[in-house]
């Protein structure tokens, strides 16, 4: 039971990571007397940090599940979780073939899931 609260904790994490990423904007880079000035918005440095620590908590998840399944389930599932992100809190609009994917992506981790690993 730990592992999968691992794995939710994971995909949370790297999903909300995304979502203050793209609310920063992006980085500002730009050069003013050859010396480079950076200018990173707080909702990005935000989404460095959670980005880490889903990375963390990534390298916990590793080492105690099929590595054959896992990656490809985990990584299914933050796909999913984005693009439903993208819906409710950037207000995109999704084309039939983002719901076809997501279908197939879904049917994919249900199908690992079930894959008998010896």
């Amino acid at each position: 039971m730990g592992l999968i609260i691992l794995c939710i904790i994971y995909g949370l994490l790297t999903v909300a990571a995304l979502v203050f990423i793209r609310m920063s904007g992006g980085v500002d880079i730009s050069t003013a007397d050859s010396i480079f000035n950076i200018r990173l918005p707080s909702n990005f440095v935000i989404g460095i940090i959670l980005y880490i620590s889903s990375f963390i908590v990534y390298l916990f998840i590793i080492p105690q599940l099929n590595f054959t399944r896992t990656f490809p389930i985990l990584n299914g599932a933050v796909y999913s979780m984005v693009v439903l992100s993208g819906v409710i809190v950037f207000h995109e609009r999704l084309a039939m073939q983002h719901v076809i994917g997501v279908i197939l992506v879904l049917a994919g981790i249900v199908v690992l899931g079930f894959a008998n690993t010896n």
